[in-house]
């Protein structure tokens, strides 16, 4: 069975402020940094939820590869203050995901 989950691609554009789902590995969880394909290029992307539904009429696509792991709580603070700061929630894991390797 396929899994999926909702992906922050770690971009600045406010216009992409949201998640998007993506088929992952069985291993990933919440905090999981992935790497994505997004548009023409590959983006670092952090999941945000696992075990989605499909979106209705998208074809999914998989993940390129996990990249590294967070843990799931500084995921959720970098939500919060996305949230009380009035900031893209992909610039607040931005923040706290590791840099590009």
């Amino acid at each position: 069975m396929t899994r999926l989950a909702s992906v922050y691609p770690l971009v600045t554009a406010r216009a992409l402020a949201r998640p998007f789902t993506y088929e992952v590995p069985e291993e990933t969880r919440v905090g999981s940094v992935v790497e994505v394909r997004f548009g023409n290029s590959k983006r670092r992307g952090l999941v945000v939820e696992v075990g989605v539904e499909p979106p209705d009429g998208i074809v999914v696509a998989a993940v390129e590869r996990v990249v590294e792991e967070l843990p799931g709580r500084l995921v959720e603070l970098a939500l919060w203050i996305a949230d009380y700061y009035g900031s893209t929630p992909a610039r607040a894991l931005a923040l706290v995901a590791p840099g590009q390797r």
